[in-house]
């Protein structure tokens, strides 16, 4: 005889603000979720079971956020013979125009960067070329080969030399007298997030029972991840799951109940999901209880035995 018993939980991560959504802890009473079955019964097959059954989230997740990596500026020089654009930048203000160009915030791949800065510096008065090179992973940015403007240029990545593989504080030249060029220090990796992958943190009571495998890097290896999801709409639409048939992964508790669940998020590189969105998500812990009636009677009747045949030793 089989017994199922589904123990549903509601997850809404904007209702607890303490806590970063890449990593939420489900709290639950300790009376909530039991195993309800003595250690030492041996007539009872118990299996835990764990599934998602709704996940919602808006794509507003991003590479780029504002104020904090989206901003450069641009300095470029009044006249042909102004003086170089001094360190401290004591003489922007006299000799210099300032232009700030803000990336907009959201989730773009490199090439949608490139495309951005050269929408913006490849104007008359400015006309600078960005390119992103393929093989070394590299921004380059350089003077329009057909340039006449023939005024100093300077670029300084104010809060995304990070984010572009550029040198914190440093002022770039652009000059057509040199034709100088530049391009990052190290290599860019910027791919827009493409998957959320859900996995249990090491502060979970429960753990998969059989051991799922993922390919993080390019060979599979062992991983807690209970559900893996697409990133396919645009940037502020909903992602949107719904089971439609069942999918269970066993699971195991480490005590005798569920007090603690750690959900993790990530992206397809195993990290962190910068600028994650809260998320609402339905987990179902199923509990499947098999009865074997049969070593149930078995165990009876033994005890009635062993019971008579110690009654019955003191008369024979």
């Amino acid at each position: 005889m089989k017994v199922k018993k589904t123990h549903t939980i509601f997850i809404d991560t904007k209702l607890d603000v303490s806590q970063n959504p890449s990593n939420f802890n489900v709290r639950l009473n300790n009376w909530f979720v039991r195993n309800n079955i003595l250690n030492t019964d041996r007539t009872t097959n118990n299996k835990w079971y764990i599934s998602v059954k709704t996940f919602s989230m808006i794509n507003s997740f991003s590479n780029i956020t504002k104020g904090i990596n989206d901003k450069i500026v641009l300095y470029t020089a009044k006249l042909d013979v102004s003086p170089d654009l001094q360190q401290d930048l004591s003489n922007a203000t006299t000799d210099y125009v300032k232009t700030e160009i803000i990336l907009p915030e959201g989730n773009p791949n490199v090439i949608d960067i490139r495309d951005t800065l050269n929408t913006a510096l490849n104007v008359p008065n400015t006309e600078i070329i960005c390119k992103f090179n393929n093989i070394d992973c590299k921004y380059e940015f350089s003077a329009v080969q057909t340039s006449t403007y023939a005024n100093k240029r300077y670029i300084l990545f104010e809060n995304t030399y990070d984010l572009l593989g550029f040198e914190k504080d440093k002022l770039y030249l652009i000059d057509n007298a040199a034709y100088v060029k530049f391009k990052s220090s190290k290599p860019v990796n910027l791919l827009a997030d493409r998957l959320i992958k859900f996995s249990l943190g090491n502060n979970s009571d429960i753990r998969l029972k059989n051991m799922n495998y993922c390919n993080h890097s390019s060979l599979y290896d062992e991983c807690n991840m209970f559900a893996l999801f697409p990133v396919n709409v645009q940037s502020y639409e909903l992602i949107y799951y719904q089971r439609t048939t069942e999918d269970l992964i066993e699971i195991e508790l480490l005590g005798n109940s569920i007090r603690n669940i750690e959900v993790l998020a990530r992206n397809q590189d195993n990290t962190i999901i910068e600028g994650l969105s809260n998320y609402i998500m339905v987990i179902d812990l199923i509990n499947i209880k098999e009865y074997d009636y049969q070593k149930k009677i078995y165990n009876v009747l033994f005890d009635i035995y062993m019971w008579v045949a110690t009654f019955l030793r003191g008369y024979i």
